[in-house]
């Protein structure tokens, strides 16, 4: 699996017990289900996962859903297929 993917983000912090939904809620203040690009980048960067400054950016530029104001959808990461089987 390609470390530099939303992909490995979401095994690995399955992989260490890491719970994504909860990280994502406790830093969504406003309860709207998006995250600033710039903070969720910070959350990335704050999680154990092995990433470096390089693979965060090809993820934020590549993997993750955007809404109209530039915030990330972490709703849209937990409903991929991947998030879903793991959860189960």
């Amino acid at each position: 699996m390609k470390q530099s993917s939303i992909n490995y983000v979401i095994w690995k912090s399955f992989e260490l017990n890491i719970n994504l939904w909860t990280v994502f809620r406790r830093n969504d203040e406003n309860n709207i289900s998006v995250i600033s690009r710039l903070w969720f980048k910070w959350i990335l960067e704050g999680l154990p996962l092995g990433l470096t400054y390089l693979e965060i950016n090809e993820i934020m530029d590549n993997d993750l859903v955007y809404d109209w104001y530039g915030n990330v959808d972490y709703l849209a990461i937990l409903k991929t297929d991947l998030y879903s089987k793991l959860e189960m």
